[in-house]
């Protein structure tokens, strides 16, 4: 099957009322095949296949990036709709309600709103950067602080052990 019709067929399997345009792979991560796709109707989207080699119970993965973007979007629904959508990632429901489709090859796919203008770093080269960075972090884990951590999935071992990766 070619790349494009691929990514037509899981893209088609989530509840986005778009018409896929185009695509552009978004080669920034290592683990996993991602994708930005483009529709007619100007929104952009990031089609994501999970690599199940890595990630053993990638169900379990999905469920943490949901869950804890919907609590991310809790705490910060004070946000003008504009501003939350820029802040916090939206996954996009399958047509059968959840948020991964499971291809005839075994491929687990996820879908999310592109976040548009956003920029990703591979390397901190300025003090600004790592500044930025940093408060980030910061922000993330203070509005997740509270987040009931047994409703995660451990996908790596000590993954959200905090201590550990402090230490």
């Amino acid at each position: 099957m070619k790349k494009q019709q691929q990514l037509e067929e899981a893209f088609n399997r989530f509840n986005h009322n778009s018409e896929f345009l185009s695509y552009s792979e978004l080669a920034s991560g290592h683990i996993n095949d991602t994708y930005l796709v483009k529709t007619a109707a100007g929104i952009s989207y990031v089609l994501q296949r999970i690599n199940h080699g890595v990630f053993k119970d990638v169900p379990g993965l999905i469920s943490n990036k949901v869950n804890v973007s919907k609590h991310l979007q809790k705490k910060l629904a004070y946000l003008p709709k504009y501003e939350l959508n820029r802040k916090v990632l939206s996954f996009v429901e399958t047509l059968n309600g959840g948020y991964y489709y499971v291809d005839t090859d075994g491929g687990y796919w996820n879908l999310m709103v592109y976040i548009d203008n956003s920029i990703t770093f591979e390397t901190v080269n300025n003090e600004e950067v790592a500044y930025e960075g940093g408060k980030l972090i910061g922000d993330f884990l203070n509005l997740t602080s509270d987040f009931e951590a047994s409703k995660l999935t451990e996908v790596i071992p000590k993954f959200h052990d905090m201590s550990f990766r402090f230490s």
